[in-house]
């Protein structure tokens, strides 16, 4: 088998998923693979008994199931589905409350969020604040706590200060009784009382049902309490309470979150270990129905923002063309002629289109469109600042006349004063507007 034949047969690439293991590097041959292929199948098989509801942990008699949280139907009877479900759809309410401002701090609507927490407490959420950051765009800016040293506590609190009075504190901790979480609270607690704060408005628990922090946020009349279940471990607790409330209040699509997890075990659950290529091509067939629920969205997102500018433009007298052309994977494979040229070890190979993987000609139509969105986008930001400016300075240019009419004795010094204003240009906003069709 050469290289190009490996890698096509152990290359593992899901694009609806933007996932991709390669597996023809690791220098294995397909008798040692055959070999292990008993142990896969055991390895399989006790997957399936555990995300079944069988007992994992012996010693304290507990089933492991982070498995369901992504998929409430594999939960192992109906009390179990529905706490999954409801706390999704409690989480969704109280959500909207605080981004809609029907729940505020003391000083107003929430813009930070201090998650208090450790281990898997604090590391899901913390990866996933940092790599799905909408930047300067969250609906909430996050920030954490997840150690007990007194500098990084106060580095973290002294930049909260200022809006201390619109910070939501989210304590995360099964027991209540973990020093370093506890500890955390504690200070922040204090550091909100030293500033006239109540500290129990601006908080909220995630925590076991019945729990010492249960008790403690229940009594104390803490704005929300979500459960912690004690058959999801700290480390895969990530599309829980423990990860999603944190995710969903700084901007973050749950669902879509919880989507790609689903897909994802339904992928790695194969039915046939010996023919991964086969798995591959079915996997990637499903990504392509799976994916039209995404593409629908957003090419509906595409037509709104077109809608949107078009709408602005006929307002401000100007036009816009639709910048989009759109090819489909069809038209790409009748009409191009694709060479991809590679040496390694002095070997060489051309390819034709035929011979390419659809997926990855379709992930690269994607990220194109994704790019035209972007760019749009940014360009429709930058006009609509233009024109707020321009706004700006014609109130500006008003209230100056109004005032020259008014004191006709100073009529030279406002006339001096009118020609310091910058002039309008109003072809320059005209022409960026027209612009938007050159990409």
């Amino acid at each position: 088998m050469d290289n190009w034949d490996r890698f096509q047969k152990y290359f593992l690439n899901y694009d609806l998923l933007h996932f991709g293991i390669d597996f023809s590097l690791i220098p294995f041959n397909e008798e040692w693979l055959s070999s292990k292929e008993n142990l896969i199948n055991l390895a399989l098989n006790n997957m399936k008994e555990v995300e079944n509801g069988s007992i994992a942990n012996p010693d304290e008699k507990r089933m492991v199931g982070h498995y369901w949280l992504r998929n409430s139907l594999l939960a192992p009877n109906r009390e179990l589905k529905e706490e999954i479900d409801n706390c999704i759809v409690s989480i969704k309410e109280f959500v909207n409350k605080i981004h809609l401002g029907e729940i505020q701090g003391t000083h107003g609507k929430f813009e930070n969020l201090l998650c208090i927490g450790i281990g898997g407490s604090a590391l899901g959420p913390q990866f996933i604040a940092h790599a799905l950051s909408k930047n300067n765009n969250d609906k909430l800016r996050p920030y954490f706590l997840d150690n007990s040293d007194p500098d990084g506590i106060d580095f973290i609190l002294n930049q909260l200060k200022p809006k201390l009075g619109q910070t939501l504190v989210v304590v995360i901790s099964k027991s209540g009784t973990t020093p370093e979480p506890r500890n955390c609270m504690i200070e922040t607690e204090a550091v909100y009382r030293s500033m006239g704060l109540n500290f129990n408005a601006h908080a909220v628990a995630i925590t076991g049902v019945n729990s010492q922090l249960d008790n403690q946020a229940l009594n104390g009349g803490w704005l929300k309490r979500f459960p912690m279940w004690d058959w999801v471990g700290g480390r895969t607790s990530e599309l829980s309470a423990v990860g999603l409330l944190p995710a969903s209040l700084q901007g973050i699509d749950i669902d879509s979150f919880l989507e790609g997890a689903k897909i994802m075990d339904q992928y790695t659950r194969p039915n046939d270990n010996n023919n991964n290529n086969n798995n591959n091509n079915n996997n990637n067939n499903k990504s392509i129905q799976q994916a039209q629920y995404f593409e629908d969205q957003k090419n509906e997102k595409k037509e709104e923002t077109l809608n949107n500018i078009s709408q602005f433009n006929q307002q401000n007298h100007s036009t816009i063309t639709t910048p989009f052309i759109f090819t489909s994977p069809q038209t790409i494979t009748n009409n191009s002629n694709l060479n991809l040229n590679s040496n390694s070890n002095s070997n060489s190979f051309n390819l034709s289109t035929n011979e390419i993987n659809n997926q990855v000609i379709l992930q690269i139509i994607a990220q194109n469109n994704q790019l035209q969105n972007e760019l749009i986008e940014q360009k429709t930001r930058n006009s609509q600042l233009e024109i707020r400016i321009a706004e700006l300075l014609a109130t500006l240019y008003q209230i100056t006349s109004q005032n020259n009419n008014q004191n006709n004795n100073q009529n030279n010094q406002n006339h001096c004063n009118l020609q310091i204003l910058p002039k309008l240009n109003l072809n320059h906003i005209q022409n960026n507007h027209s612009n938007l069709n050159s990409f």
